[in-house]
């Protein structure tokens, strides 16, 4: 079902690619109302809001908003069930290239802007969407270090350790994470693993994020 999912959300990003000029959607950070982002909000902030997603860059692609969720997600937040358990690559998008790569010292890597910026690692080695940690996930921006081996956004462990992921070429995969740390529980809190060293889980993920340029 989450495979699935993530299969329409592909289809949509790719729609909007096609109807833009080859420009990805924007991939912005938590301001509640940038609906020029693919997903406008916080989880938190968007709880039962469901036009926060709707609205959104790709809500007039997707039959329902259902989509955004995986159904092994079953944990409420301190205010309520979420409607959205995806993250997108924080390399992919507009946000990346004028935020994030500079804020934070990842300058020296790539961002991708179109589709047609996806030749290394390769559409099929880019990941595009996952499933965030519950106490992790903020916005709809996957943040994560490139040139350190440190957690800042953490992926989700719903499947018996298993995170599902889609990448850019289309298909969908699940890898079961190492790390006991990674698989860190649910507390409604900030997640144990953030700001934690990883070295197997995230150097895996990193790899299949983005390259230098």
């Amino acid at each position: 079902m989450c495979l699935n999912n993530f299969k329409q959300l592909e289809y949509a990003w790719v729609l909007y690619d096609d109807d833009n000029g080859d420009n990805v959607v924007n991939n912005a950070a938590s301001t509640p109302t940038d609906y020029t982002s693919w997903c406008a909000g916080s989880p938190v902030g968007a709880n039962t809001n469901n036009k926060i997603l709707t609205a959104s860059a790709l809500g007039p692609y997707l039959k329902h908003t259902g989509i955004y969720k995986c159904p092994s997600d079953i944990v409420d937040s301190k205010v309520g069930p979420r409607n959205r358990s995806v993250s997108m690559n924080g390399y992919i998008g507009d946000y990346a290239h004028s935020r994030w790569a500079p804020s934070f010292g990842q300058s020296a890597y790539r961002e991708f802007l179109k589709t047609t910026d996806l030749v290394w690692p390769g559409a099929a080695n880019t990941w595009l969407f996952l499933d965030e940690h519950a106490d992790s996930i903020n916005d709809g921006f996957f943040g994560e270090y490139m040139s350190i081996n440190i957690w800042n956004d953490v992926p989700a462990s719903y499947y018996n350790g298993c995170c599902c992921l889609a990448f850019a070429d289309g298909h969908g995969e699940i890898h079961k994470w190492m790390e006991s740390t990674t698989r860190a529980p649910i507390r409604k809190s900030t997640c144990l693993a953030s700001g934690q060293t990883s070295t197997i889980d995230l150097p895996w993920l990193q790899a299949r994020t983005t390259t230098l340029k």
